[in-house]
C-alpha cells in the first residue's frame, strides 16, 4: 500500500467496511492520519437516513418518537430517553435536533432543565443553568452540531421579539413606546451561547448585514408586514443549521440567518404565496442542497431553496405540487383504518401486540428506499380538483435532510411525498391515544454514532 499514490489509496480505504477501516487506523500514525484527514469514518457514524420523528404535542408534556421499532431498535437508538436521569412525570420535551444531537427540556424535582444527549449512544450531559434565564424572555432554544465540522456543539438562546398584533388584539392599538420604535433588525443582536468548548454561556455579538431588499425599519413596520394567517402558534417555529449558518424560521415572516464563525447575520423574507386565500401553513428545512421553504395555500403546495450563491440571497421556486389527490389518497387510508395497508412506523406508546407482531413481520423499510410502500403517483392526476372544505387538511411537517422528500400529515396520517417523481409513501398513523389536539413541532431524526459528550455527566461552568 505505501507504493500508492495517495488518491489511489484513499479510494482503496473508502470501500472498507466500518468496521475495518477502524481497525486500519491501527496500523500506523500514518494511515490513522490519512483516514482521519480525510473523514472516511464519517459516512458511518453520520449516516444519511432518517430514522424517526419526535414529536412534540400541543398541551402535551411528552415528546414522541414515531419510527420503524426494529430499525431504530436494532441501531440501539433509545427513543423514549430512558438513559436519562429526569422525572418520569414533568415536562419532558426535545426542544431541538441538529444532525443527531438532541436539545432537551427535562425535570428533575420539579425543576426546569436543559440536557444535549445522544439518543443512539445513550450519552448526554446537563448544561450548566444560565442564570438570567428566569429575568430574560427566552423564545427559543437552538443546538448546534456538525461532526464533519467539529464534534463540539453550542447552544443559542434567542430572544424573544415585540408581538405581532393580531385580529382579536387590534383593539389595543399598534406596537407602542420602546416596542414600536426600537430599530429593527439591530444593527447588533446579542444572543446567549453555550459552547462545549468552553462549558459556560456567554453573550455573542452578531452584526447586521443588510441589503435592500432585506427588511429595515423600525420594529413597528417590520413585524405588521407578517401574514394574518401566521401570527399564531410558536414565535419562532424552526431552525435549521447549514453551511456554517443558522437559520431560524419567524412565524411565515422572515427567515434570522445567523453566521456562526463571521458572527453576522441578515434577516431574509419568507416568499409570498399569491394564491387564493383559506388554509394556509409553512414550514423551514434543510433538504438535499441547501435550505428549503415549503408554504401550503389551500391545495396548493409550493417549495422554494434559498439561493446563496449571490451576495444577495434571494427564494427560488423548486416545484408546485396539486394536492387535491393526495388528500384522497389520505382520506382512503383514513376510511379503511389502514387494515390492509403495512405500517411502517408506529409512535412509541402504542401497546397493541397485533400491531407490534404485524409491523415486525412486515418488510424492512427506511426512508431511503423510493420503492417501498407507495400509495399513488401524483405526476397521473395533478389536474385533479376539490373543494376547500374537503375533510381532509394537509399540513407540512419537514423535509428529508438528505433527499428531495417532504413528509405530510393529514387525519394523523403521515406520507412522504418524494418531490421530484411525485411518489407517495405510506409511513404510519402518528396520533397519540385519547388526544386530539393535534401536532405542535416535529424533529427529523437522523443519529450520529460519534461525539464529544460524556457518559452522564454536569456540564460545570468554568
Amino acid at each position: 500500500m505505501d507504493c500508492l499514490p495517495d488518491d489511489v489509496f484513499i479510494k482503496v480505504l473508502r470501500c472498507l467496511p466500518a468496521r475495518s477501516l477502524a481497525a486500519s487506523r491501527c496500523v500506523s500514525k500514518e494511515w490513522c492520519t490519512i483516514i482521519d484527514t480525510n473523514r472516511l469514518l464519517l459516512p458511518h457514524a453520520l449516516p444519511h437516513s432518517v430514522h424517526g420523528i419526535f414529536s412534540n404535542y400541543l398541551d402535551h408534556d411528552m415528546t414522541h418518537f414515531f419510527s420503524r421499532p426494529s430499525y431504530s431498535t436494532g441501531c440501539g437508538i433509545d427513543g423514549c430517553f430512558k438513559f436519562l436521569p429526569i422525572d418520569a412525570i414533568g415536562c419532558n420535551k426535545v426542544l431541538d435536533h441538529c444532525n443527531g444531537l438532541i436539545l432537551y427540556h427535562g425535570e428533575i424535582s420539579e425543576q426546569y432543565k436543559l440536557f444535549v444527549c445522544n439518543p443512539a449512544t445513550h450519552r448526554w450531559v446537563q448544561l450548566p443553568p444560565f442564570t438570567e434565564y428566569d429575568s430574560l424572555c427566552i423564545s427559543a432554544e437552538y443546538l448546534v452540531f456538525d461532526p464533519a465540522e467539529s464534534l463540539h456543539y453550542e447552544v443559542f438562546l434567542i430572544p424573544d421579539l415585540p408581538e405581532i398584533p393580531t385580529k382579536k388584539k387590534c383593539h389595543k392599538g399598534p406596537l407602542m413606546g420602546k416596542d414600536a420604535t426600537m430599530e429593527w433588525p439591530p444593527s447588533v443582536h446579542t444572543l446567549w451561547v453555550f459552547s462545549s468548548r468552553t462549558g459556560r454561556w456567554e453573550d455573542k455579538a452578531f452584526l447586521h448585514e443588510g441589503h435592500a431588499t432585506n427588511m429595515a425599519g423600525t420594529s413597528s413596520e417590520v413585524l405588521l408586514d407578517s401574514p394574518d394567517m401566521m401570527s399564531w402558534g410558536p414565535r419562532f417555529i424552526r431552525a435549521e443549521y447549514w453551511n456554517g449558518a443558522l437559520n431560524v424560521h419567524f412565524r411565515g415572516s422572515f427567515v434570522i440567518r445567523l453566521s456562526i464563525l463571521g458572527a453576522k447575520y441578515r434577516v431574509i423574507k419568507t416568499p409570498r404565496f399569491d394564491g387564493p386565500g383559506g388554509y394556509t401553513s409553512d414550514v423551514l428545512g434543510r433538504s438535499e442542497t441547501g435550505i428549503y421553504y415549503a408554504k401550503r395555500q389551500n391545495f396548493q403546495l409550493r417549495v422554494w431553496a434559498l439561493d446563496e450563491s449571490h451576495e444577495l440571497t434571494k427564494w427560488v421556486v423548486k416545484y408546485d405540487v396539486n394536492l387535491c389527490p393526495l388528500t384522497k389518497l389520505i382520506e382512503g387510508l383514513f376510511s379503511w383504518h389502514h387494515a390492509k395497508i403495512n405500517k411502517m412506523w408506529i409512535l412509541d406508546e402504542s401497546d397493541d401486540d397485533d400491531d407490534e407482531e404485524e409491523d415486525q413481520d412486515s418488510a424492512e423499510w427506511n426512508s431511503d428506499d423510493d420503492n417501498i410502500n407507495i400509495i399513488g403517483d401524483l405526476s397521473k392526476n395533478k389536474e385533479e380538483e376539490m373543494s376547500m372544505w374537503t375533510f381532509g387538511s394537509v399540513d407540512l411537517l419537514g423535509f428529508h435532510p438528505y433527499k428531495e422528500v417532504i413528509y405530510l400529515i393529514d387525519l394523523d396520517e403521515v406520507v412522504a411525498y418524494h418531490l421530484r417523481s411525485s411518489k407517495v409513501q405510506y409511513l404510519g398513523c402518528n396520533r397519540l391515544n385519547e388526544y386530539n389536539r393535534g401536532m405542535e413541532k416535529s424533529f427529523f431524526y437522523t443519529p450520529c454514532f460519534v461525539d464529544l459528550i460524556p457518559e452522564g455527566a454536569h456540564q460545570k461552568s468554568s
